[in-house]
């Protein structure tokens, strides 16, 4: 019974979340608006383990402003995995990232984080249901600029995974991949809310290793929302 309310009230808080990001998703600037664009998201994420305790998480990212155009962030973030056993475990990594703007005249920035993260797993029925807590110390310098700022961030991310094509998801399986996830600043400098994501995919699990999903995504600001493409590859070795 309680297993059933959670499952049920995990469903609902991503669902409201989807249907609000929706209904925000309209564009109402000009045309030449970064907001109007049908931006893309190309990721790699791996997570190879070492050893019983240990893995590696290595990830590439690459957004565009446009479909296929107009480079928009390049994120590197690699980490080191210890697992409490097998289900949750701690992180602690790096990021790179770097920024282009919308148009040439604008700014873009380079950004070096280091971040520790706690990742929970807590299926119910068929539902995979990850919780992501992860902190961030961010350095952030704009094009140009002298100075170098510093500001800290939570986010808070709950995935559900839920297989369409058989009872658990394993090689050859098509799955519904479904998230939100909320950022807060907490450098007391900022405005406490700074965006939220949320994110709806069809996946198909290749291999026990290896998947992709294809996916949208809404990344909703206080004052506007990007709609992305999702493409992403998974591939997850186990190099013991």
């Amino acid at each position: 019974m309680g297993s059933a309310r959670a499952a049920s009230a995990a469903a609902a808080y991503l669902c409201s979340a989807l249907l609000l990001s929706a209904l925000s998703a309209t564009p109402l600037g000009a045309q030449d608006d970064p907001s109007d664009q049908l931006g893309t998201w190309f990721q790699y994420f791996g997570d190879n383990r070492i050893s019983d305790r240990f893995s590696i998480h290595t990830e590439v990212e690459y957004w565009t402003w446009e479909t296929v155009s107009n480079p928009h962030v390049l994120i590197l973030r690699p980490a080191v995995n210890f697992h409490l056993n097998d289900g949750p475990f701690f992180s602690l990594g790096y990021t790179y990232v770097k920024s282009w703007p919308f148009e040439e005249e604008g700014i873009g920035t380079k950004q070096n984080h280091f971040f520790q993260q706690l990742i929970l797993r807590s299926p119910v029925w068929r539902v995979r249901l990850y919780h992501r807590y992860r902190f961030e110390e961010r350095w952030i310098r704009f094009d140009e600029a002298e100075e170098t700022d510093f500001s800290t961030r939570l986010r808070y991310m709950l995935l559900m995974q839920f297989p369409l094509t058989r009872k658990a998801i394993e090689p050859n399986t098509l799955f519904l991949a479904s998230y939100n996830e909320l950022f807060i600043n907490t450098g007391g400098r900022e405005r406490a809310f700074d965006q939220n994501r949320v994110y709806v995919a069809l996946a198909y699990q290749i291999t026990r290793n290896m998947c992709f999903h294809t996916g949208f995504l809404w990344q909703i600001f206080q004052d506007r929302t990007f709609r992305r493409l999702q493409f992403a590859f998974f591939f997850n070795p186990d190099l013991r």
